[in-house]
C-alpha cells in the first residue's frame, strides 16, 4: 500500500464499497469490478498511516453508513459529524440518483478526529452543493475544506486524480 506510516495529519478515503443490490449489479454486468468486501475495508491500515493527532474524511453511501462508522472506530478515530455533498446538475438543480426508499441526491463524508487534533477555523458549513462528476469522482470542495481545517501532510486513499500538496494512492488515478 503506502510505505510512509504514522505520518499523515489528514486522510481522505473513498473505499470501493461493495453493494449487495441486484439492481446495481445488473447495471454493471453482474458485478462491480474493483470493490472490496467489508472485512477488507475494515482491515485497511489507516490507523498506521495516521499521525498521532489526525483528521479523517471518509466518504460513504447511506447503505454503508454503519460499516463506515465501524471503520472510523477500528482505524482509531472518533466520529464528529458528516459533510454533506448535495449533488447538482445544470443550473443547480438536484441530480437525483437511485434508491429503494428515497431518491438520493447527496453523499456523506464522515469527519473524524484522532486524539484532540485542532481545527484551524470554525466557519465552514457542513453542507455544500457541487456538480456530480464522472463515476465515483468526488468534488474538489472536500479537499478545500480539509486544507482549511486539517494539518498536513495529507493523503487521499483511492484517489481518482492527483492534487498539489497531497499524496495520492489508488489504482484509478488519472494521468
Amino acid at each position: 500500500m503506502i510505505d510512509v506510516y504514522g505520518r499523515f495529519g489528514c486522510i481522505i478515503a473513498d473505499p470501493p464499497w461493495r453493494f449487495r443490490d441486484k439492481l446495481r449489479r445488473a447495471l454493471h454486468g453482474g458485478v462491480y469490478a474493483a470493490t472490496m468486501a467489508d472485512a477488507q475495508v475494515l482491515a485497511l491500515p489507516v490507523a498506521e498511516l495516521a499521525a498521532a493527532t489526525a483528521h479523517l474524511y471518509l466518504w460513504t453511501t447511506d447503505a454503508h453508513l454503519e460499516l463506515a462508522l465501524a471503520c472510523v472506530r477500528r482505524w482509531g478515530f472518533r466520529y464528529v459529524h458528516p459533510w454533506v455533498w448535495v449533488k447538482t446538475a445544470a443550473r443547480g438543480q438536484l441530480k437525483l440518483g437511485g434508491g429503494h426508499y428515497g431518491r438520493h441526491a447527496h453523499e456523506l463524508c464522515l469527519f473524524a478526529v484522532r486524539d484532540r487534533t485542532r481545527i484551524r477555523t470554525h466557519d465552514i458549513p457542513t453542507v455544500f452543493a457541487a456538480p456530480l462528476l464522472e463515476h465515483s469522482r468526488k468534488p474538489d470542495r472536500i479537499h478545500e475544506i480539509a486544507e482549511k481545517l486539517s494539518p498536513a501532510p495529507r493523503i487521499e486513499l483511492f484517489a481518482r486524480r492527483r492534487r498539489r500538496g497531497w499524496q495520492a494512492w489508488g489504482n484509478e488515478i488519472a494521468a
